[in-house]
């Protein structure tokens, strides 16, 4: 049955409250409102932010279409979390938990697992709510491992998502490194990921004219390699007659390294350095090459919307990135902490290959698309939500 067959013939929809750590464009938090926007029409849903609220531009962007589907949006606190901001979140939570009255709470990454097992401290009477854990990490409770494992006291018997088989891997690794039991059932699926544009010719005019755009856009934090950069584009074989241009967009506290790239870069590059772009899957097509130089990741949402959109990415070959890549996929280097010069290569070799690189790129798509249909996505969570809404109403 489809999705849509079940709008028409559920009666009493039923109510799911997703809890998030805050309104930035991060992969838990895009996934959650593609999620909603997907199921509104069979769910009462609701989207609970831990910290902060929706004032900024791309802040916004995630929450506007939600609220004209009708979904309810609860902004968190903005008191710093080592200040008794996890308390005062908990509080906020608590009787946002009370006033939506969901039928399931729907729980994505360790902040907002924290804050909802401290809510269930303070009030017993929302203890008997079903919980959904969607496990979005593979670096999980980084310093705090003996905090995550207190919460797994209380979560541990919840359905678990995990949104990569390295995720699964990964939290399987350190429940075992915690002295923990591994939990029986739990299911990948993958994010949804809805592109508007495709690309449907790598070798255009501006590129046969010797102008290739390459991107790079995410934090600026260790995870996702922006520090690499620098070396990464002084070791790059420019060819005759070629000129590179590179835009970055994103935020953090390594931005004055990525500043000191845009106003001093190597030769043949030009450099533009941005804020996050809130519009960047919809510009995808209008770039050549995607540069994802992330050490670690949970599932790879940017350089799987890459290709989708049908541009190459260049990458490490990190276990999660297997999902998203055919096993023959050229543009995948091994990763090494101190060496990016494979990384290099492998970028140079595309671009003096983009003609012969569309049959690469088009298989990828395929391959990719095929497997995470948004529509089917949307389903496995609908069914999933049926499915422990049953078991509750049985016992």
């Amino acid at each position: 049955m489809k999705l849509q067959d079940r709008r028409a013939t559920d009666n009493k929809k039923l109510r799911v409250l997703y809890l998030i750590s805050h309104f930035k464009l991060g992969g838990a938090e895009i996934c959650t409102f593609e999620l909603s926007n997907l199921l509104n029409q069979s769910l009462e849903i609701g989207v609970a932010v831990v910290l902060g609220n929706d004032d900024t531009n791309a802040s916004q962007c995630l929450t506007q279409r939600a609220k004209n589907n009708g979904v309810a949006i609860f902004t968190g606190v903005n008191c710093p979390l080592k200040f008794g901001g996890f308390l005062a979140a908990a509080f906020r939570l608590r009787r946002v938990v009370r006033d939506f009255r969901p039928d399931i709470v729907h729980v994505n990454t360790e902040i907002p697992e924290l804050v909802y097992v401290l809510s269930l401290c303070l009030d017993k009477s929302i203890r008997n709510i079903p919980v959904i854990r969607t496990i979005h990490n593979t670096a999980l409770w980084p310093r705090w491992s003996s905090i995550g494992a207190w919460c797994e006291r209380y979560l541990g018997g919840a359905s678990v998502i995990y949104v990569s088989d390295a995720v699964r891997n990964s939290f399987e690794e350190w429940r075992s490194a915690c002295g923990m039991n591994l939990i029986k059932g739990g299911q990948t699926i993958y994010n949804p990921i809805i592109v508007p544009r495709v690309r449907k010719l790598l070798l255009n005019k501006r590129v046969r004219q010797g102008c290739v755009r390459l991107l790079f856009a995410g934090r600026f934090d260790f995870q996702k390699g922006f520090d690499l950069l620098p070396d990464i584009l002084k070791h790059i074989d420019i060819p005759p007659n070629t000129k590179l241009a590179l835009s970055i967009y994103g935020e953090g506290a390594g931005r004055s390294i990525l500043e000191q790239l845009r106003d001093s870069p190597p030769p043949g590059w030009q450099i533009n350095l941005a804020s996050t772009n809130p519009h960047l899957v919809r510009e995808l097509p209008e770039h050549d090459i995607l540069l994802f130089p992330s050490r670690f990741e949970g599932y790879g949402r940017l350089a799987a919307e890459g290709v989708l959109a049908g541009i190459p990415v260049v990458a490490f070959s990190i276990p999660a990135l297997s999902e998203i890549f055919p096993q023959d996929y050229p543009w995948l280097a091994t990763y090494h902490k101190t060496d990016v010069m494979e990384y290099s290569k492998k970028i140079s070799l595309l671009i003096r290959s983009l003609d012969r690189a569309q049959e690469v790129v088009d298989a990828a798509r395929k391959n990719l698309s095929d497997r995470i249909a948004p529509e089917k996505i949307a389903l496995d969570y609908f069914r999933l939500y049926e499915r422990v809404a049953t078991e509750i109403n049985e016992n």
